[in-house]
């Protein structure tokens, strides 16, 4: 993959270029009274601001040429959804002085256009900080995935929503998504023909396990513990970039993944599955691929460095990144992976 020489300007520079980027959309909100101030650049690029009216807001300049205006659209749309119907809490969209959602901007140092949206500011403690994630917490968040879950089965506009399809393709099929995780350079010859093999198991257990409506539907796709907020004994859910359908196992998978290193692993587990099982029952055949999903999940982040070389975790976590998930796969083929 090639990417344009932008990429590899000092950071720097190409934060004074989103900044102008974000500054220059937000006259469509009313201009902002303070701000716009960096507050993570990632894939996409995430400022803050104060804005008239809404007091402080979060500015999201989009990753380039990752979703449609119809994908954007239907994130809006379930994301209000999931708030108006009070099943989670999300961030609040603030729509232009127009009544739009986000708008599409240009800069004529950044490649590509990229689409804009602002979002209210939540209160909370990220868990990724120390302490946040006990077993309680674990609990919260597998109650979470399972209202979220029983919401996208009964939710109107679930016939036209459009999203990513998180498919055995999109993982392991000819041109994944988030990079073949089993070709990178980043690997030596071992590694690369164990991860060959756990991508031509993964490639048949997934087709075993089917796309059935108990196991596949609606999906946030990214329940990571740096888009989850704890809040007066809640969570808030945010960013809903990678949206779609996907099975149902993968979120509990995702929402694991952090834990699986810790010695009260299978505590986690437990405690996730049981607030999960208020709403929604899961199988033994499902929850046997459980071990195998994590190690999915951490798998593809070998790929996704090599494909994001640009991006702040990949120039200083690359190598760790890569070791993390050769270390799953490997523990997972030797039978010395996690529990089921």
């Amino acid at each position: 993959m090639t990417h344009h020489p932008w990429y590899f300007l000092p950071t720097e520079v190409r934060i004074l270029h989103l900044t102008e980027l974000a500054t220059s959309a937000l006259v469509e909100w009313g201009g902002a009274e303070q701000g716009p101030e960096l507050f993570l650049e990632g894939e996409n690029a995430v400022f803050r601001a104060d804005l008239p009216g809404h007091g402080t807001c979060a500015v999201r300049v989009h990753r380039a040429a990752y979703h449609t205006v119809d994908h954007l659209r239907s994130q809006v749309e379930w994301c209000r959804a999931l708030r108006r119907d009070e099943v989670v809490d999300t961030a609040r969209i603030i729509d232009t002085l127009r009544g739009e959602p986000f708008v599409v901007r240009t800069h004529p140092e950044v490649p590509d256009e990229r689409f804009v949206s602002v979002l209210s500011w939540e209160p909370g403690r990220s868990l990724l900080e120390e302490g946040a994630s006990t077993l309680s917490t674990f609990e919260l968040l597998g109650d979470l995935i399972g209202k979220v879950i029983v919401h996208g089965r009964r939710w109107e506009g679930r016939q036209e929503f459009v999203g990513i399809r998180w498919d055995a393709d999109t993982f392991v099929g000819d041109e994944p998504l988030l990079g073949p995780f089993w070709e990178t350079a980043l690997l030596d010859d071992d590694d690369r023909h164990a991860m060959r093999r756990f991508r031509e198991l993964v490639r048949h257990a997934l087709m075993e396990l089917g796309e059935g409506s108990d196991r596949f539907g609606i999906v946030h796709g990214d329940l990571l513990a740096q888009n989850l907020l704890l809040n007066d004994g809640r969570i808030t859910l945010l960013d809903f970039d990678d949206c779609g359908h996907g099975w149902y196992l993968m979120e509990i998978a995702t929402a694991l993944m952090a834990a699986s290193s810790r010695p009260d692993y299978v505590e986690c587990r437990d405690a996730l599955l049981a607030g999960y099982r208020r709403h929604l029952d899961i199988g033994d055949d499902e929850l046997g691929l459980l071990p195998m999903m994590i190690a999915l999940r951490t798998a593809t982040y070998v790929g996704w460095v090599e494909t994001h070389p640009f991006t702040s975790a990949a120039i200083h976590r690359g190598p760790a990144i890569t070791r993390n998930g050769v270390r799953a796969v490997r523990r997972y083929l030797g039978g010395d992976g996690l529990p089921v």
